[in-house]
Formats: structure tokens, sequence, C-alpha cells
């Protein structure tokens, strides 16, 4: 079973540091139907982002479509939610599903859908 220093060991050596960004809403204002005041958190992350998962359903390993990045949890700030962005040099990616990883319970990465 993998251990989260070892996740992180083997995620930095097969993927590369990207950024994690957050954004925070700032107040409403109703005269300009906007937000003012949103303040934006990047954190360096290592991921790997790849264009197909799989998956174990129903005793089958299954093949998911898609944008997905895993990243490793360890020494991580955040904690990754929808809405998100992964920036990946000139590529910006949005969160669209975070799927955390607990083997044995202890968190030691999350598998993250993207939308480019």
């Amino acid at each position: 079973m993998f251990s989260a220093s070892t996740m992180a060991v083997t995620i930095g050596r097969l993927g590369r540091s990207v950024t994690l960004r957050q954004t925070t809403e700032g107040a409403y204002d109703p005269a300009t139907d906007s937000f003012t005041g949103s303040t934006s958190a990047d954190e360096a992350v290592s991921a790997v982002i790849q264009r197909k998962r799989l998956e174990f359903r129903g005793g089958a390993v299954v093949e998911i479509e898609g944008l997905h990045a895993l990243v490793a949890a360890k020494d991580m700030v955040a904690t990754p939610k929808v809405g998100d962005l992964i920036i990946d040099g000139s590529e910006e990616y949005t969160v669209q599903k975070v799927q955390p990883r607990k083997p044995g319970g202890t968190l030691i990465a999350y598998t993250l859908d993207l939308k480019q």
C-alpha cells in the first residue's frame, strides 16, 4: 500500500509541478450585479495529467475517458474543490470533480476531473 510520501515521490517523478488556483468570491454588489474584492491563492502541487484513467467498478477495470489529474496530497495547504483551476504552463483546466484517495483511511492523493 502506498503511503502519502511514496505517492508524492511517485507523482513527482511521473508528473510535474502545476499550480492549483483557488478563488474566493468577494462581496456581491447588486448595483453592478458583480462580486468585488475577490482574491486568489496559488499553490504549487505535483500532478500527473492524463487523458484516461482506470477505475475499478463491480470487480472490473473500467477506462474513464476525459481529462484527469492525479495530485499528491502530501504537503498540500489547500483542499482542491470544484471550480478551482489547475494551471499547467499556458494551459488552464477547471476542476469538475474531486475524488480523495484514502487507502486505509490515509489521504494520499486526489483525482481531479478537469475541463479545458
